[in-house]
This record gives C-alpha cells, structure tokens and sequence, in this order.
C-alpha cells in the first residue's frame, strides 16, 4: 500500500497549475517523477521505441515479462506490444507510448549452463587392445564424461516459439467464421489478427486446439 507521503506527492503533481492544453503523459510523466524522488529511486523503463524479445520487470511483480510482439492493433491505430511471462497463457497487450514502460526495469538474462555428454564410457584397453582389468581382475570401465556447456537464454524458450509448433503466418478459422493469421507465438499461445476486422486477438494453445483449424475453408 502506498505511504502517505507518497500519495502527497502525487497529488501536488497531479494538481499543479497545469498550462491548458498540456498533455496527459506530461503530467503522468511529473507524478511518476515525484513518487521516484520521494521513494528515493529512478525507474528506468525500456524506453520507445521496445524491441521485441526485451526482458523486464515491473516494479510490481517479480516475474520477468518479454515483449513478445510490437505493431498496430488495427487498421489506422497505434502500435501496441504483446508482453508474456513465461507461465501467461494469453499476456497483456500494451500501447508503446504507455507510461506503464516507466515503472519497469530491464533485465539482463544469463546463458543458462547444461553438462552435455560428450563421451559415453566404456572398457579401459590396453596397448594390445584388450581389456584393462583391476586387481580383482573385473575389467575396468570409465564413468561418463560431461562439459559444460552455454545454453539459449531463457527468454528465447518463451518468445518465437510454441509448444504446439505454430508459426506466424499460419492460417486459422475458428468455428467456422473467423478467419485469422498468427502475428506472432510464444511458448503457450499465439497472437492473431483477424482477416475480418484487422484487429489483433491473443489466444492459448489449449484453446487452438479445440476451436480451431488450420487454413480458411474461404479464400
């Protein structure tokens, strides 16, 4: 819950003798300003313009979020980005000039490390190609050998791909009226744009799977 000092502080930027005319960002811009001086922090927000597979937090949440696609969300409107988490199932589609970009922080993955084997085992020879046994006369056999190894990101297995294997560009009707082409997939759904209105739609995978069909039965 907010402290009363901070609501203070937003309100006196809020209520400040604005100039007529004066934009809603500028004034949204001046009470985020107030509340970080008061809190004693700067959030510094991905900034416009976003790029699509950009990781980042909110202040509120402790999940990471990916921008997963960036573009109109219609015929003559304003560019949007779709923003996933790793365990959505539809995300959160968000104008790029929001300020909601400036309560979020950046945040810079890692490559994760797997050991990979890159020698099974096996009897240990000798010069003349026979077993090597142990003193107690059992043939010696060598245990595995593994090397670490660098990894994809953990964004990268949750933007661009899609447990049902669908792509952008692919075409699908829903129930036999709608007609859609996938913008953009990540690990649990997809975001469509329908060929009707031209408005975009994000949908998960269970949901594809039992309403919809590949292709437009009309072309």
């Amino acid at each position: 819950m907010a402290k009363s000092i901070e609501v203070e502080a937003v309100k006196a930027a809020i209520n400040k003798e604005w100039p007529e005319g004066t934009a809603a960002d500028e004034v949204a811009s001046a009470a985020i300003e107030a509340l970080d001086r008061t809190r004693k922090t700067s959030m510094r927000g991905l900034g416009a313009p976003l790029a699509v597979g950009n990781a980042f937090k909110p202040y509120w949440s402790s999940k990471t979020h990916y921008v997963a696609w960036i573009g109109p969300a219609g015929p003559l409107m304003a560019n949007v980005a779709w923003v996933v988490t790793a365990d959505s199932h539809y995300g959160t589609i968000t104008y790029v000039e929001h300020p909601f970009w400036r309560f979020t922080s950046p945040v810079e993955e890692k490559a994760r490390t797997i050991r990979r084997k890159i020698y099974a085992g096996g009897e240990v020879l000798d010069d003349r190609g026979e077993p090597f046994l142990d003193r107690s006369g059992e043939v010696i056999i060598t245990e595995p050998v593994y090397k670490a190894t660098e990894y994809d990101t953990p964004g990268s297995k949750v933007v661009g791909v899609n447990d049902l294997g669908m792509v952008a560009g692919d075409k699908v009707s829903f129930r036999n009226d709608g007609q859609y082409t996938v913008e953009a997939v990540y690990c649990h759904g997809v975001l469509l744009r329908s060929r009707q209105s031209g408005l975009i739609w994000a949908d998960e995978n269970s949901n594809l799977e039992k309403y919809y069909t590949d292709g437009w039965e009309r072309e």
